[in-house]
Formats: C-alpha cells, structure tokens, sequence
C-alpha cells in the first residue's frame, strides 16, 4: 500500500482490503472476492453425562409425574377407607412405594379386596405407566448413546457470555473489526490482552477460554489467515467461528488515477465468469495449506461421522444410579439393625 501511494509501484497483487481511507490514496479493482474478520475458537467441550437418566424429561414433567403418583396414591388410599376397608394395615406410605414400584416397572400392584373398588384408578394408571414408561426409555436411549458438549461459540455474544479474552502482539485497530454500538462489540474489546510474546501459551488452569483473531478468504475455497502462529497441538481443538465482526472487498490496487485500472476490471470480470479464478483459489487451497490446519473450517474436527462404541462415559448416569441405590440400602439397613439392637 505505501509502494502505491509513493508512487514506486504500479499494481498491488496483494490481497488487499477495500476501505474508504485508502481508496482515496489508491485505486482498487472490481472485488474478487470478501475477507470475514473472525476468531478461531475453542471446539464444543464433552460434558460429562451424570445427569443423563434425569435429562429425557423436563423439569416441569418429572413434578408432574411426583404429583400424579401422590395424587393418584392419596385417592386410592381414599377409597380404601371409604370402602369397608377400615381393618386394613394398608397405609398411604404403601400404597406410595407400589405406585412407583408400578411406574418403574420393579412390582404390579397387590391382589387385595381392598383394591377392587378402585380397580378403574389402577387400571388408568397401569395405561399411565406404560405410556411414559416407553417415552422415557426411548428418550433416555438418545441421551445415553449421543455424547453432550458444550454451547457451540459462534457470534460474538456467545463469546462474551463464555469470558473468552483475545490477544494480539501489537495494538488492534478497533475501528475496522467491531462496531462501536453493538453493546456485544464493546465488552469483548475489553477483554483485549496485549500479549508480547508472539505465540500464545494456553492457560494450564483453563485452555479453553481464549480465542485467536484471524481473517477468513471466503468463497467456494474458504481459508483462514491466522494473525499469530498457533501451535499444532492447539489447532485440533479450534474451529472457525461461523460470525464475521466485519467483512470487507478483497481486490488488487493501483496507482491513483491509473491508466491500466480500466484493464485490470475488465481482466478480473473475465476471470470471475470464465471461473479460472474460483479454479485458482481451489487449487491453492487444496496445495497449500497442511491438513492439519484445514481442520479448523470443519465444525466437527472429523472427517467422517460414523457411529462410536460406548464407553463407561456414555453411561456414567446409569452407574452413579445404581451407586445411590446402594448407598440408599446400606444406610436403611444400618438404621434399621441400629432400632432394632436398641429396642
């Protein structure tokens, strides 16, 4: 740009950015193509998954399905008392554990006379049962098998809300990448940190909470300019966020009021139509750049999805149920032995 402007070079071949301060010192060719300002940011971490057995149904479903047992066990019990059934030994306590031996489907209800008024409420909610006893099951199948990640990072408010920070070895000039009245814009400026060294070191306490700034070629044959070199082991845990904070015109630039500005369109409005150019971007792209470094443009980080064997992760839920079942049954038993040796 300042070879153009001195006047000690005729053409930029660069891929140079159309900006209104220096299209008054240059002139700049049709556009070839458009520059995406964007961050490189950490991929969607794996969650682990204790609370899976509880995530197929919703908070407000699993109070529905306590009140209906409580509900539907009180008016059982009811007409228990209420049916010559006074002599029983049947408590509501009782008839609560055989609901929800019946919705979990480890009992059925008992046999007795004094169910036989009621046989209607057992039966609808023997039909209850089954019915949310398949919707949870199918549902629970999804949330075991399908691993949980994190909130994908893709605008700039996402950014925020996660307290990712961004580091640059110079001063960033604000005015050309953010815009000063979004509010999002502004709060992730503040988390600027200059940073002197010219590869940035991950924090050991959390790696996952920087963000590297970066230009994105757009088009066909897309392909990402990081700003500051990023070491290896990093680049598998990054991906491109799918925001733009700015796009600008990419296209070469000339000499001001240059006699081959005219030519140089026409040239480029060739190569756009006859697709040479997008050929050209495609077989850099595909030459150029290291696989590795290829990766960060996927969302995924793989090349092919293909079903994963489980592992103890998938299941963590199911264990720690059975654990808390075992805990629940040691403790019964010792404080029922401790009444009974102290009565």
């Amino acid at each position: 740009m300042r070879a153009l402007v001195e006047g000690k070079a005729d053409v930029g071949f660069c891929c140079m950015w159309v900006m209104d301060p220096q299209a008054s010192d240059v002139d700049f060719t049709l556009p070839w193509n458009t520059v995406c300002v964007t961050f490189l940011v950490p991929r969607p971490q794996r969650l682990n998954q204790l609370r899976a057995v509880f995530l197929p149904f919703a908070s407000s479903l699993w109070v529905a399905i306590i009140a209906s047992i409580m509900i539907t066990t009180s008016a059982l019990w009811y007409l228990q008392k209420a049916f010559n059934a006074l002599n029983t030994n049947t408590g509501l306590s009782d008839w609560v554990k055989c609901f929800i031996g019946v919705i979990t489907m480890t009992s059925i209800p008992p046999l007795r006379r004094e169910v036989y008024p009621a046989r209607y409420l057992v039966t609808s909610w023997a039909m209850f049962t089954i019915l949310i006893a398949t919707a949870y099951s199918s549902n629970l199948v999804s949330h075991l098998t399908v691993p949980m990640y994190s909130m994908k990072l893709d605008s700039i408010q996402d950014l925020v809300r996660a307290e990712i920070y961004w580091s640059l070895p110079y001063p960033p000039a604000m005015n050309k990448y953010f815009d000063f009245e979004n509010p999002c814009h502004r709060q992730f400026m503040r988390n600027f940190k200059y940073d002197s060294e010219p590869v940035h070191v991950p924090q050991s306490g959390n790696p996952y909470n920087y963000a590297y700034f970066g230009n994105m070629l757009e088009g066909k044959a897309p392909y990402f300019f990081n700003v500051t070199p990023i070491q290896p082991t990093e680049i598998l845990k990054l991906r491109v966020m799918r925001e733009c904070t700015c796009r600008y015109f990419v296209s070469m630039g000339l000499a001001k009021n240059s006699p081959y500005t005219k030519s140089f369109n026409e040239a480029v409005v060739r190569l756009i139509e006859s697709g040479i150019l997008q050929h050209w971007s495609e077989d850099v792209v595909s030459r150029v750049p290291s696989p590795i470094d290829m990766k960060v443009l996927t969302q995924d980080g793989k090349d092919n999805i293909r079903p994963e064997e489980l592992r103890l992760e998938n299941l963590q839920g199911a264990f720690l149920l059975t654990a808390v079942g075992f805990l629940l049954a040691i403790t019964a038993f010792t404080i029922e032995n401790t009444i009974k040796l102290i009565s």
